[in-house]
C-alpha cells in the first residue's frame, strides 16, 4: 500500500474531507481530488482521470450531488458516475470503496442488514443503487468492490444542515427554536461521521469485500435529540410544527449491526450525548 496510492473523489465534502484529513494524518500516499480538480460534469473528465490513475491503486468514491431530490439531480449524478467508470473500467485498481446509502432499502417492520435485497423509495436511493450497479459492472474483475450503506450522518464538518443534529446544532448555537415535524417520533439510527472515517480506515487496512452497512444498530427519535440539546441549555426551546406529506419510512428505520461487530469487533459506539457534547467543545475551539 505504501507505493500505491489512494484516491478520494469528492475529498472537500462531508465524508471526503473527515477521511482525507483521517488518512493524511497516517501519512498515507493519499490524493484528494474535488471539483476544483475535475469536474466530472464535464465530459474531458474521464480522460483526466485516467491519467491519474494507476495499476493497484485504491480508489474511494464519495462524489455525488447529495442529497438526490429530483430527477434533474438524478441525471447529473448519472453523468458524474458514468464518466469516472469510463475512466475505472480501464485500470486495474486494488480496491473501489463506494461510498453509497442506506436509502437503497426498502421500509421494513423489522432490523435490516446487507441481506435484504434493495429496493430504493426515492430519487436519492435511485441514484445510488443505479451508480452501485454501475461500479459493479464496469470495474475490472479482479478490483474489489465494497459499497458502504450509512445511516444518517452527523458531526462536524457537514456543510448540508438536513434535519437531525447537525441542523439543530446550528440552531442551539443561533440562540433559534429547534424545530421538529409532528411530535418528533420517527425513530432513527444515527451514526457519528468519526465512526465513519473509522469504519472505511479498517475496510482498507483489512482489504474487506463485500457490502457493509454503516449503522449503531440503536434508535433515536429527533424530539429525543432535540432534549438532549435542552439537556446541556435549559435556555433552549423546542417548537413542534405540522409535517407536510408522509412521515419518512413509517417513523422507523432500524438496522442490526451484526455484520460490521463481527469485521470490527473492537468497535465500540460513543452515546449520543458524549458525541454531541464533543462536537459542542469541537465548535467553541474553532471559534
Amino acid at each position: 500500500m505504501k507505493n500505491k496510492k489512494i484516491i478520494i473523489l469528492g475529498s472537500k465534502g462531508f465524508i471526503g474531507n473527515n477521511l482525507y484529513k483521517n488518512l493524511h494524518n497516517q501519512k498515507m500516499n493519499i490524493m484528494g481530488i474535488s471539483r476544483k480538480e475535475i469536474d466530472f460534469l464535464l465530459d474531458n473528465s474521464s480522460d483526466k482521470l485516467k491519467k491519474i490513475l494507476s495499476e493497484e491503486d485504491i480508489l474511494i468514491n464519495s462524489c455525488a450531488v447529495a442529497p438526490c431530490r429530483d430527477i434533474s439531480d438524478f441525471l447529473k449524478n448519472m453523468k458524474i458516475i458514468s464518466n469516472i467508470q469510463k475512466a475505472v473500467s480501464q485500470v486495474n485498481l486494488k480496491k473501489y470503496i463506494n461510498i453509497s446509502s442506506d436509502a437503497v432499502y426498502p421500509d421494513l417492520k423489522h432490523k435490516i442488514t446487507e441481506n435484504v435485497k434493495p429496493h430504493p423509495l426515492s430519487f436519492h436511493g435511485l441514484m445510488h443503487i443505479n451508480r452501485e450497479f454501475l461500479i459493479n459492472n464496469t470495474c475490472k474483475e479482479k478490483t474489489k468492490i465494497n459499497h458502504l450503506r450509512p445511516t444518517l450522518i452527523y458531526g462536524t464538518g457537514d456543510p448540508h444542515n438536513g434535519y437531525g443534529p447537525n441542523l439543530f446544532l446550528k440552531k442551539y448555537f443561533t440562540n433559534k427554536k429547534i424545530e421538529i415535524f409532528g411530535n418528533g417520533e420517527e425513530k432513527r439510527d444515527h451514526i457519528n461521521i468519526k465512526d465513519v472515517i473509522k469504519i472505511i480506515d479498517r475496510v482498507i487496512k483489512k482489504n474487506l469485500d463485500g457490502n457493509l452497512n454503516l449503522v449503531t444498530g440503536k434508535l433515536i427519535t429527533f424530539y429525543e435529540i432535540a432534549e438532549e440539546f435542552k439537556k446541556m441549555d435549559n435556555k433552549v426551546k423546542i417548537k413542534k410544527i405540522k409535517r407536510k406529506g408522509k412521515m419518512p419510512h413509517n417513523g422507523y428505520r432500524a438496522f442490526n449491526e451484526k455484520k460490521l461487530k463481527k469485521f470490527i469487533p473492537d468497535l465500540k459506539f460513543k452515546s449520543f450525548q458524549n458525541n454531541l457534547f464533543n462536537m459542542i467543545n469541537e465548535f467553541h475551539e474553532k471559534n
